[in-house]
């Protein structure tokens, strides 16, 4: 039977179609395929190119065996990742395998990245680790553990590290003062006072020791300290001997006891050719007796003082106020003076403590009278002498003077 030429013709071409169609589809499916492989084999190498740091290295800590690569490992992480460190030091200490780590660097890494992320604790237990296991640190690491600890303020660690510890075979004497300092900034004061007896110490090595003694109010062992400088033939730094002084200004029972340790400093230099006090140091006393109110006491140290050294405005600006207040004016009168004779300045803060007094003890007259010396002479008033006299002019109901006292505040043009 035969097909019409136009059948076959549209039949070819049919053909021709579907064959175009599929080889169309069959590039894109190698496309496809192409793609997916490629894309398969890039990732696969990227990962194996980019694999986390710290898997391989955990793969490789787990595929390692020797406890002291391990901890070579975990000395190097101390630098960034603490945590991960820490992680492995216990896994070691789990399986008793730190115990074969002797190396001081590795547990000073350790020791220094715990107490920079703030872990005291961590750092303890390293160290009581380090006791179990048996090691004995050299007197470098104890000095670098000392500073390390004494550095970020973890006083009460490092004390109990020295307990623990000691100092070892060959201490350098700079690991003394380190703790001298940490001890005494502890408060554990009796073990401080001990190493600087043992070690025969300065009295500047002992100052940490001495302002221990001021915070915790202890004058008589801050009196006794320095009298075993003295009985050393130690000689006393002026800071070491005046804060001690003022760990004893505090208490009025101190007071015989400043007077004899003076004394005591005093004859030491004669013998020593040696100088020690200053008016600093005359002045604290100066003080203590004007606390107790005893007038004639401060008048006995100002004796002494025009001997051995030369007051200044402070010596008798105590000296004033003290008469003032005891109502002592005809003391006064001698404190000005003296006061004139060893050649120290009337200043305005020394003519507003006599004012102040006045006008405490109701001599309105007196303080008035001293106001008009300050204006006739080179003393120029300031805000706080214009304050005073005008509030006490008010409190006693001289308000003409007070007001006059304004208008010359006014005109002074002080602020």
């Amino acid at each position: 039977m035969c097909h019409p030429p136009f059948i076959t013709m549209t039949a070819l071409v049919n053909q021709s179609a579907l064959w175009t169609g599929l080889a169309s589809v069959a590039q894109e499916c190698v496309v496809l395929l192409v793609f997916f492989a490629t894309w398969s084999i890039t990732r696969s190498y990227s990962q194996t190119k980019a694999v986390d740091p710290e898997k391989r290295q955990n793969q490789k800590t787990k595929e390692t065996k020797d406890p002291v690569a391990i901890a070579k490992v975990i000395q190097q992480l101390c630098a960034d990742q603490f945590t991960r460190a820490l992680r492995m030091y216990r896994d070691l200490v789990k399986k008793d395998l730190d115990k074969v780590i002797v190396e001081e660097s590795f547990y000073t890494a350790m020791i220094e990245a715990a107490v920079r992320v703030g872990k005291s604790d961590v750092a303890t237990e390293i160290i009581q680790r380090m006791v179990t296991n048996g090691l004995e640190p050299s007197s470098a690491f104890l000095l670098s553990l000392f500073k390390m600890l004494a550095a970020r303020k973890l006083y009460s660690e490092c004390v109990n590290a020295y307990s623990t510890f000691g100092v070892g075979h060959s201490p350098d004497p700079i690991v003394y003062s380190c703790l001298v300092l940490v001890a005494s900034e502890a408060t554990d004061v009796s073990l401080a006072r001990r190493i600087v007896d043992q070690q025969q110490m300065t009295s500047r090595e002992a100052l940490p020791l001495v302002r221990a003694y001021v915070r915790t109010g202890d004058w008589q062992a801050a009196v006794s300290l320095v009298q075993s400088f003295l009985t050393r033939g130690v000689i006393v730094e002026n800071i070491v001997l005046n804060t001690a002084l003022a760990a004893c200004s505090k208490f009025a029972a101190a007071v015989p006891a400043m007077q004899n340790l003076l004394d005591e400093v005093a004859t030491f230099e004669e013998t020593s050719k040696s100088s020690i006090l200053d008016i600093v140091s005359y002045n604290t006393l100066m003080k203590a007796h004007a606390k107790n109110r005893d007038v004639k006491a401060c008048f006995v140290l100002l004796d002494i003082i025009m001997k051995r050294s030369a007051p200044d405005g402070v010596t008798f600006s105590t000296l004033l106020d003290v008469c003032v207040q005891q109502d002592e004016h005809d003391l006064v009168s001698v404190a000005l003076e003296r006061m004139t004779s060893s050649g120290v300045e009337m200043t305005c803060v020394l003519m507003t403590t006599l004012m102040k007094g006045f006008a405490r003890s109701q001599r309105l007259d007196k303080a008035l009278q001293l106001y008009c010396t300050m204006k006739a002479g080179n003393v120029k008033p300031d805000m706080i002498t214009y304050s005073l006299l005008i509030k006490a002019c008010c409190d006693q109901g001289q308000m003409e003077k007070a007001l006059q006292v304004l208008e010359d505040l006014l005109q002074s043009g002080c602020t």
